[in-house]
């Protein structure tokens, strides 16, 4: 559950486990600290949470000021020294590794959030490879979420687990009229057949009052709107 009333209904309940969930969105909208609120509820309620962050989002401070325990959350990070870099296929891994672990008889019982930010965040290895100036086949980024998602979805069936992408979108570049979607998600279509939860973030009415000794009111934040793009 997450605890909002009007989400939790149009949810369902809340935010499955045994199955992967999208939240996507424009930028500055506010995915990431949506995340971290569900990160502090997950918390309240005993579950375990890993972070795999790529773009900074799992900043301690940042977490405890939206009232998460940091104590209670691990944070994903590559092992440069042995020449991991943060990549597509280093992401898989440690999702593989989470999988094995709570597959185990002393992990079994024990539920499970790991939180992925984001997927158009994360490069490839083929792109981190590329040398500078040089063009790389396109599709390579979709090419490895596919394989990711074909790999992970069965196994996290098996477990007590709920793996939560964050997505933001991209300019369509296919688009023809004004009728075509303006807007893509990175990740290709077997993330869209796998996920069994997909949630549009709307930037709503801003919120406004006053900071310190200011004396006019200015924005201070904004409502969200959370449409259910997909759910099973």
């Amino acid at each position: 559950p997450t605890f909002i009333p009007q989400l939790d209904k149009i949810l369902g309940g809340g935010i499955p486990f045994g199955r992967i969930s999208e939240i996507f969105s424009p930028e500055a909208v506010g995915k990431s600290t949506m995340v971290i609120y569900l990160t502090r509820i997950a918390t309240m309620l005993g579950v375990d949470c890993l972070w795999i962050d790529t773009e900074g989002t799992s900043d301690p401070e940042r977490m405890e000021e939206l009232g998460v325990d940091t104590d209670a959350v691990s944070v994903f990070e590559p092992k440069t020294e042995n020449g991991e870099n943060m990549n597509v296929e280093t992401v898989q891994a440690a999702v593989e590794a989470v999988i094995n672990k709570y597959n185990t008889d002393e992990y079994r019982d024990r539920p499970v959030l790991v939180i992925w930010d984001s997927v158009g965040g994360t490069v490839t290895k083929a792109e981190q490879d590329v040398e500078a100036g040089d063009t790389i086949q396109r599709g390579r980024q979709a090419a490895a979420v596919t394989a990711l998602v074909r790999k992970v979805t069965p196994m996290i069936k098996d477990i007590n687990m709920a793996f939560v992408v964050i997505n933001q979108v991209r300019d369509n570049q296919n688009m023809m009229n004004k009728f075509d979607t303006k807007y893509t998600r990175p990740g290709g279509r077997a993330l869209d057949h796998a996920e069994s939860l997909r949630l549009e973030l709307r930037r709503s009415t801003q919120i406004k009052g006053r900071n310190g000794d200011e004396k006019e009111d200015s924005k201070v934040g904004h409502y969200i709107n959370v449409i259910t793009d997909k759910s099973k």
